[in-house]
């Protein structure tokens, strides 16, 4: 690359809180700067956008009246997922599987399946010299960080529910990426 170019570029990442090369080969990363399609052993964590101090863990909490749908949700029992090629799933025995994503919709999973997650998923990490609000990487869904919220659900076992691009009045959040051992 010229060094005008390069000037230029490095210039306007900057200001970006995702300020690095891109990323090729990971599908729910195509196109966006900082971005990893593979991560083992993690957890979820909402973190408030009005306040990065607030963190609630979430984890897959069961959809009813599907006993083989899950919902990423607040939950006092955190679980452990792995991402490989942008797809997630849970390490668990009988794995669930992420599904596809529309707008205004949760992040659910499907368990007792032989098909493969949904490659929709990238982990963004921050390297602005002028650091981050948040402890840890975020997650992004079709190369989107910016637009989850937390949504009360009017159900007993689900209080809250992550919910990619809102429509309604919820509380914004970014999806933080807790390694775990």
């Amino acid at each position: 690359m010229p060094p005008t170019i390069l000037a230029v570029a490095v210039t306007l990442l900057a200001g970006s809180a995702f300020a690095s090369p891109v990323v090729l080969g990971a599908p729910g990363c195509s196109g966006v700067f900082n971005g990893i399609g593979n991560v083992t052993h993690f957890a979820l964590e909402a973190a408030y956008k009005n306040n990065t101090s607030l963190i609630r863990p979430l984890g897959l909490v069961q959809q009813t009246p599907s006993l083989l749908n899950s919902i990423i949700a607040v939950s006092d029992v955190r679980t452990p997922f792995t991402m490989v090629s942008s797809g997630i799933k849970t390490l668990s025995s009988s794995p669930a599987v992420s599904q596809p994503v529309s707008s205004s919709g949760y992040l659910e999973f499907i368990s007792f399946t032989s098909s493969s997650p949904t490659e929709i998923y990238c982990e963004f990490f921050n390297t602005s010299p002028h650091g981050s609000p948040y402890p840890y990487p975020v997650l992004a869904v079709y190369g989107d960080s910016d637009h989850f919220s937390l949504c009360p659900s009017g159900q007993d076992l689900m209080k809250e529910l992550v919910v990619y691009k809102s429509k309604e009045r919820c509380d914004d959040i970014v999806v933080l990426i807790v390694p775990v051992k």
